[in-house]
């Protein structure tokens, strides 16, 4: 299975409980939560608005996430 394939299914599995998993700690205000969803090497950000699940950013899991989300 590739990997975006596993991104995709992931999305997919999550978008009914987008709101059930522990919010994503972030020094940042921001006006929408962000959720994180780990897949193999990618981290998936996302926000949910309404009933959309927005997805913000995916990123390589062993970069320093916190620096590229809190800059």
């Amino acid at each position: 299975m590739g990997e975006r394939h596993r991104l995709d299914k992931t999305h997919a599995d999550r978008q009914k409980y987008a709101l059930t998993f522990a919010p994503f700690r972030s020094s940042k205000n921001r006006p929408h939560t962000y959720y994180r969803i780990n897949v193999r090497n990618f981290s998936v950000f996302y926000v949910v608005i309404d009933d959309t699940m927005e997805v913000r950013r995916v990123l390589y899991a062993k970069r320093d996430l916190d620096k590229l989300l809190n800059d």
